[in-house]
């Protein structure tokens, strides 16, 4: 395809939600609240779990980083959520974009692996009882966490790098509050390698 004499889009502007003449302050502070909970709520499960001796068992330890992360995926979201509502849109670079999209993919599949290792948890603890304590010790919970982590990232990266190669030369608007896969993919210019 010939891209002579096209402006190479650097900026994106996200619309978020149309529309919200009088709401705008009653759904900026509903969403500001329940995001300060989210917040407060994980940071608190952290503090907990790692201040306390009763919450040593593998569970406890695997829920401490599913509020880890979700506090990232929160703290991807929510700040640009906030002020797309606030502003009625917001103007992000490129780069920020594909860097939210990046962080939230991570923390999604993270947590989705992280759900999974925790059921294998609760199998083992059900089914094995007795063998429990000797095979979910201390460097195996450490590698059921470093796994699904290294995972997501890599899984992350698959589709990050594939969006980052691509030319945005339409429109540099998309009409979502976050950078997502499907309004990125419509923005662009062409189809992904």
């Amino acid at each position: 395809m010939e891209m002579n004499n096209q402006t190479l889009v650097d900026e994106i502007f996200l619309l978020g939600f149309k529309n919200l003449n009088n709401l705008k302050i009653p759904v900026f502070s509903l969403f500001y609240l329940i995001y300060l909970l989210t917040i407060c709520e994980n940071i608190l499960i952290i503090v907990l779990v790692s201040t306390s001796h009763h919450l040593r068992s593998p569970m406890y330890f695997f829920l401490q980083y599913l509020s880890m992360c979700d506090l990232v995926e929160t703290t991807t979201i929510v700040p640009v959520l906030l002020s797309t509502v606030f502003n009625n849109g917001i103007t992000i670079s490129l780069v920020g974009c594909v860097t939210q999209f990046c962080l939230f993919g991570a923390s999604e599949a993270f947590q989705c692996l992280l759900l999974s290792v925790m059921s294998y948890d609760r199998y083992l603890a059900i089914c094995n009882p007795l063998r429990y304590t000797s095979i979910m010790n201390h460097s195996v919970c450490v590698v059921l966490i470093i796994t699904p982590l290294l995972l997501s990232c890599i899984l992350s990266l698959f589709t990050v790098i594939p969006i980052s190669t691509l030319q945005f030369c339409k429109q540099n608007t998309i009409d979502h509050f976050f950078c997502d896969i499907i309004p990125l993919l419509d923005l662009s210019a062409q189809t992904p390698p």
